[in-house]
């Protein structure tokens, strides 16, 4: 995206957690040029769009590394055009985000939580395989490990070029082995 890198997050806004914003407002201060892409329903109103905003700015970040955008039509195709490494949310995952980010071929940064709704994205994520070095288990890991990728211009190049067709031939996208896999054994338990 024009030599500078662009993380972005197309969730729901109730899932910017304070502790999620602030980890963001790290990467985007440590990685010089960086901007975040959040595309999210509600931000269709102005005043949530200043709510964001400001709570990004508690954490010293200026409007200007900040593009807030409503859904639009083109939702996937802004993957592609605008995103280079795309952000879960956390303690709250979005496991439909990220199938969406890696079948556009971005790679998706995981916090690993302790529960089911924190764990759901990573879950897709490590099926895939292609980017299991981006599932975290700390807020500092995740932090880290988005700079990393975007610093490594040849890594996140090739991680792009193979990452939608590793999914489209993962277990997530193979139903009958996926029954056979993985749901069969759960019905032969007792």
């Amino acid at each position: 995206s024009g030599g500078s890198v662009t993380f972005g997050s197309f969730n729901q806004v109730a899932k910017l957690s304070p502790l999620c914003i602030a980890s963001w407002a790290q990467i985007l201060r440590d990685v010089n040029g960086s901007r975040l892409l959040i595309k999210a329903k509600a931000l269709a109103a102005y005043d949530t769009r200043c709510d964001v905003a400001a709570r990004f700015e508690e954490h010293g970040i200026s409007s200007d590394q900040l593009v807030l955008r409503p859904t639009s039509r083109d939702h996937l195709k802004e993957y592609t055009q605008e995103v280079d490494i795309a952000l879960d949310t956390f303690p709250y995952s979005s496991p439909t985000t990220a199938c969406e980010a890696m079948l556009m071929g971005v790679p998706v940064v995981c916090l690993v939580g302790d529960t089911h709704c924190s764990r759901r994205a990573a879950t897709f994520v490590a099926a895939v395989g292609v980017i299991d070095d981006c599932l975290t288990h700390t807020k500092e890991a995740y932090v880290e490990t988005a700079k990393l990728l975007a610093a490594d211009c040849t890594r996140l190049a090739q991680t792009r070029s193979r990452l939608r067709n590793a999914l489209l031939h993962s277990p997530l996208c193979n139903g009958p082995v996926f029954v056979r896999d993985s749901l069969e054994p759960l019905l032969h338990e007792k």
